[in-house]
């Protein structure tokens, strides 16, 4: 039952999704849309929503005038203006409608009506469907099965684990619910495209928020599959590569922690991974303007105006001669909103767009340079100002900036010690959360990952580098120079140059490839890499020379330019991991874009079979074409499958049980709001905020160990976890075998991990609800430490016990199973419990305790922590505890 209760919560999100991204601009822009193809009426769709949604919430926001009755009106408003628009009621309908009010219409012959009508229009559709995919079935039914495996491999987590996948959703989810308030930018000005795109969906169709931000990533990664095709489009030649690469990417299994939990991250509600869509359909529509874009040779006029200085009037008339061709050609139209839209969603998603964008300029660098380039150039300032003129407006507001932006912008800017404390205090703001995620998945998990390899070739990378330098210097080992027709330098220019492409060839192998994809599949994607580079090339020439030979036209659609794209694309991402070695700073975690450099990789094995397709069988029958290409994918997966190479289960970091979420859902859906307070850890806070009231777990024990101690609300419920969880543990789910191979990653995610059932949980133990360990601190970090979990929650079982004993049959139970048990209690608000019923005056401490679970340095630092809150005297000090404090010295 919880599955088909989750089931439908993914149907609701997902009926909502389709309405907002893509039902309401496919009404509103109808008649713009009319004619355009298939991929730019999807593409334009999303993009123009993302920025319409982005620009009306901050807009509203600096007005002071978002709230949900205001902003649905203006959604249902436009869409029923334009549904409505220069439409007449036909008489039928008023004759009907005068029929069925005087009673002679009866409701059956009513819904008959209706149902001829309805089928009318299905069979009208059904027309345009096969309209639309005459000549491409093959193609289609091909690609929707391989998105469906992708799709429903990214959501299965979801539907498993009904907590959020990370912890940082936890702070996204708290920007989500500021928008309720009407509070836009609640913790400075920061890309929130994806918050505003989350708060429209519950605005506009009700749907739960908790259930929005829980399914509305699994639902865009639809998107990202379909953008990634657009993109693998551009860059194969067969209609049926792209379907290959795609089946590639989703089944070829990866072998580091970092790759892992970067798919990982794909599942969740996070910016950067929500903005994957806009970033790949970035750098498809950019091949497409550079290479199928037809502008207009130049008049006289125009001629005339780039012979012209730079000056007010050739700014005039650069307006006047691209800004129109930015509107009207539909490729550069699409790269603009997505360029907008990466900028919107979170700047992460540009930068790895730039890199895509690149390795397209590089491989189309002759069409870049070209009548292209200056429509293209303002395209670009276009869509920088789309997206950053609302962040601007809320900055001259007074809205300061959030702190990973003042990070980011710190990063190169000359700064003083006292700046970089600031910096170093900034990174860490956000939330414990992020702290503990980068811990389990970061950087550890990174060194652990490449030590063995990095290790090996220190010396190797040391003697290189400092050869690289000498010979960047002129320092070292001579290089032979000769004079030949009065030209001097051109051959120690030359080995320069060899030297250091030399040099970051190897760099890139042993410190980027190798480590991301162990040394086995590192050397043959760099090979394939490389080897894609040198196949586009020779056979760009080969097909410039078979059509030299037949005398045919040379158009730009007969070259192989795509797998250069490709292979510099690959290049490109890998090269972000090196810029810590030549001494750049890198303004995000390198972790970040593992999957995409796993992406770029894999793919190049359809290369190959592409250009053998293209050059050779591109005459194939398309019945004969298509079974080539089931044939493909079937056996992509066979030998993944058989080979032992196939993908396994993605991780979620589990924060709680699913009983605790379903017993959440269960109150806020079945009791009146603000009527009741939940008394847990964190997580429930973010479940039930809008709906009633919460009180910290580590709050309430605090609080119990005083004189005097209420909740006024009319209930009260407690959650005791009678086996502890291990919060943010790398929970892998389990399932068929052919579908997703089970305990693939168990091994390589390090530290806090599990599968299936089997979590990490310790039991709860009542002899430590006698330990006295002062006021904790209201931080999240302190569910964080097993061991504080088990304490907090034997307090509270005992709390419960104890109370009962004070107030005989006034505590009940309201759900039970072997991990957790939930208290009610139901008062009088204005005759309220007494809740306080312990006393710290009989209870000992962690240090004259027998059987310890905490670690030993546990003892100091809460004596030190006591001494800060005025629990202990100076005088109860031991001198080491003084002198670790400071006390008694200059």
């Amino acid at each position: 039952m919880e599955t088909l209760y989750w089931l439908s919560q993914y149907l609701y999100v997902l009926i909502a999704f389709v309405f907002v991204m893509f039902i309401w601009p496919m009404v509103v822009f109808r008649k713009y849309l009319k004619g355009k193809s298939r991929t730019f009426r999807f593409s334009f769709c999303y993009l123009i929503m993302v920025m319409i949604i982005n620009t009306v919430c901050i807009t509203l926001g600096l007005l002071h005038i978002l709230n949900t009755t205001l902003y649905c009106l203006l959604f249902y408003g436009v869409f029923l203006y334009s549904v409505f628009k220069g439409k007449k009621v036909p008489q039928v309908v008023i004759k009907r409608l005068k029929s069925l009010i005087g009673g002679t219409y009866k409701p059956k012959s009513m819904f008959l009506d209706i149902f001829r009508f309805i089928r009318k229009k299905l069979k009208k559709f059904w027309s345009f469907i096969k309209r639309s995919m005459k000549g491409r079935w093959g193609v289609y039914i091909l690609l929707g099965i391989v998105v469906l495996w992708g799709y429903t491999y990214f959501s299965y987590a979801a539907l498993k684990d009904y907590s959020f996948g990370c912890g940082d959703v936890y702070t996204h989810c708290s920007w989500i619910y500021q928008l309720f308030e009407g509070n836009i930018f609640d913790r400075g000005i920061y890309p929130e495209a994806m918050h505003f795109c989350i708060f429209s969906e519950s605005a506009f169709t009700g749907v739960q928020m908790y259930s929005a931000i829980l399914f509305t990533q699994n639902i865009n990664i639809f998107v990202m599959l379909v953008a990634m095709y657009m993109m693998f489009r551009e860059l194969f030649k067969w209609k049926y590569s792209p379907i290959i690469a795609l089946m590639l990417f989703l089944t070829v299994n990866v072998c580091d922690a970092n790759e892992v939990f970067t798919l990982s991250r794909m599942q969740w509600a996070l910016p950067q991974e929500f903005g994957y869509p806009a970033m790949f359909m970035c750098a498809a529509f950019l091949i497409r303007y550079l290479r199928y874009s037809v502008v207009k040779k130049k008049d006289k006029e125009q001629k005339e105006f780039e012979k012209k200085s730079l000056k007010i009037p050739f700014i005039k008339k650069t307006i006047r001669f691209t800004l129109p061709l930015c509107v009207k050609d539909e490729n550069l139209l699409i790269f603009m909103l997505s360029l907008a839209a990466t900028l919107a969603i979170h700047f992460y998603a540009t930068i790895m767009a730039f890199f895509f964008c690149f390795g397209a300029a590089v491989a189309l660098i002759r069409r870049l340079f070209s009548r292209k380039f200056l429509p293209l150039a303002v395209s670009v300032i276009i869509g920088f100002m789309i997206a950053v003129l609302p962040m601007v407006a809320a900055f001259m507001t007074g809205i300061g900036l959030q702190g990973s932006l003042n990070w980011a912008m710190n990063m190169f800017l000359p700064k003083s010690s006292t700046e970089e404390t600031v910096e170093t205090d900034t990174q860490t703001e956000t939330s414990e959360e992020t702290t503990d995620n980068k811990e389990n998945q970061g950087g550890d998990d990174s060194a652990a990952s490449k030590e063995t390899a990095d290790n090996a070739a220190d010396d190797k990378l040391t003697e290189n580098t400092e050869k690289s330098a000498a010979s960047l210097s002129g320092i070292g080992n001579p290089v032979v120079t000769k004079t030949i027709n009065g030209s001097t330098g051109i051959f120690v220019v030359g080995a320069k140059i060899i030297e250091v492409v030399e040099d970051f060839l190897d760099r890139l192998v042993r410190i980027a490839y190798r480590p991301l994809h162990g040394i086995e599949s590192g050397n043959f994607y760099f090979s394939f890499t490389l080897m894609t580079l040198m196949l586009g090339i020779a056979a760009s020439l080969l097909s410039l020379l078979i059509t030299k030979i037949k005398k045919a036209k040379f158009t730009e659609d007969k070259t192989y330019v795509g797998y250069v794209a490709l292979a510099a694309m690959g290049i490109m991402c890998h090269a972000f991991i090196l810029s810590p070695s030549y001494g750049i700073p890198s303004i995000m975690e390198p972790y970040r874009i593992y999957g995409i450099g796993f992406m770029t990789g894999v793919i190049t094995i359809a290369v190959p079979i592409d250009c053998l397709f293209s050059l050779f069988m591109k005459k194939l029958h398309a019945v004969v074409s298509c079974i080539f290409g089931a044939i493909f994918v079937i056996a992509v997966y066979v030998t993944c499958l058989v080979t032992g190479r196939f993908r396994g289960y993605l991780v979620y970091q589990i924060t709680r049980y699913n009983s605790e979420v379903m017993l959440t859902d269960k109150i806020v859906n079945s009791l009146p709001k603000d009527k009741y307070t939940i008394v847990s850890s964190t997580d429930e806070l973010y479940q039930i905020i809008g709906h009633g009231f919460h009180e910290e777990l580590v709050q309430f024990i605090n609080e119990a160990e005083v004189v005097t101690y209420t909740i006024p609300t009319d209930y009260i419920f407690i959650f005791v976890e009678k086996n502890a969880i291990q919060r943010n543990q790398d929970h892998f789910v389990t399932g068929p075998s052919w579908f997703a191979q089970n305990s693939r990653y168990y091994k390589t995610m390090p530290g806090k991990n599990s599968e299936g059932d089997e979590l990490r949980k310790q039991m709860i133990d009542e002899k430590l609800a006698n330990v006295y360990f002062g006021k904790m601190p209201l931080s999240i970090s302190v569910y964080g430490s097993l061991w504080q979990r088990v304490v907090l929650n034997s307090k509270m079982f005992v709390w419960c016990q104890r109370f009962n004993a004070m107030y005989p049959n006034e505590l009940h139970v309201f759900y039970e199973d072997d991990d957790l048990i939930c208290y009610y209690l139901h008062q009088n608000p204005r005759n309220l419990y007494e809740l306080a019923a312990f006393d710290p005056a009989v209870m000992i401490s962690p240090d004259e305790y027998d059987d310890p679970i905490w670690p030993a340095d546990v003892v100091k630092r809460i004596r030190l922590w006591r001494y800060k809150l005025g629990e202990i005297s100076e005088d109860e000090l031991t001198e080491e505890e003084k002198k670790e404090l400071g006390i008694g010295t200059e």
